[in-house]
């Protein structure tokens, strides 16, 4: 359990640094796009998952970014197998040489 916590803890500082060094601002995508838009969402992670071997749950950030034209925060590599054409993302300078071996 103290392994555990302390990799939190690192997961936690990590994310607060990136925001940090960030200029960022939440969008409240449910209450500000349609059901349409969300099917479309949807339908383009599936497109992503069988394209480029992300987990549902990823595809589905991926693909809500792509359709907002937003930029994804993000220190997961994975992310790196969506092309630079339809997704943009925005990581740590140390994660940066492995998401473009990715790519």
């Amino acid at each position: 359990m103290a392994a555990r916590n302390g990799y939190l803890q690192v997961v936690i500082g990590g994310w607060e640094q990136i925001l940090d060094e960030a200029d960022y601002i939440r969008l409240p995508i449910r209450e500000t796009h349609s059901a349409q838009m969300w099917e479309h969402a949807f339908g383009l992670a599936l497109d992503i998952v069988a394209a480029h071997n992300l987990r549902m749950a990823d595809a589905i950030h991926a693909a809500t970014a792509a359709i907002l034209s937003a930029p994804l925060l993000t220190d997961d590599a994975d992310f790196a197998r969506v092309p630079a054409g339809l997704l943009t993302i925005i990581s740590h300078p140390d994660r940066v040489d492995a998401m473009r071996a990715s790519r």
